[in-house]
């Protein structure tokens, strides 16, 4: 007995391969849009957190410093400030420290720098202030043109910071005080 081949046409055709591929072109088209939407959103939100993160961590070293202090001096260099504190340390008695503060307003740059007190502060050189730690890049005025104001034995500070990529500031404004019953006669301006 012989078997006869069966002429089978199984299989796709050319229009229905062609009908999957322009399908599934669309769907990866739209997965893709997806994907790169999420990650910008994913990059705008770390952008916005890196912005609040050194705003907080700016005004919470600045706060701290003024409160704890005995004295604070404030001074302006053209449109730059240079804020010099007298500041208590922690510890089991109370040491004594000079905080100073450079807000560059052409550089949008915060920086601080610790010394010893009875070490003499002033403005530092353009050398002398990259040797001072970066607190806060993208640094603003919220209004006019000065983050530091003070009244008395109280300072307000008032300024945003923008990351490079963001458009969104993040804005920092506070009144802090000096310690009223201490006195303390180390130099540190």
């Amino acid at each position: 007995m012989i078997r006869r081949l069966r002429s089978d046409d199984s299989g796709f055709t050319l229009i229905e391969l062609m009908t999957v591929v322009l399908l599934l072109s669309m769907v990866m088209s739209v997965l893709g849009g997806i994907f790169i939407s999420t990650i910008s959103a994913q990059q705008a939100v770390q952008n916005r957190t890196d912005a609040t993160n050194d705003a907080q961590v700016a005004a919470s070293g600045l706060d701290y410093a003024v409160r704890n202090a005995s004295e604070f001096q404030l001074s302006a260099n053209g449109a730059d400030q240079l804020l010099v504190v007298r500041t208590a340390t922690a510890g089991s008695s109370v040491g004594w420290t000079c905080a100073s503060w450079y807000f560059d307003a052409s550089a949008e740059e915060l920086r601080q720098n610790i010394s010893a007190v009875g070490t003499v502060v002033s403005a530092p050189s353009a050398s002398e202030l990259s040797q001072w730690t970066m607190v806060a890049t993208g640094v603003t005025p919220v209004t006019g043109s000065t983050i530091f104001s003070a009244s008395g034995g109280k300072l307000t500070i008032a300024f945003q910071v923008v990351h490079v990529d963001d458009d969104e500031p993040t804005a920092i404004r506070f009144t802090t005080a000096k310690l009223t019953s201490v006195t303390e006669t180390h130099a540190c301006y």
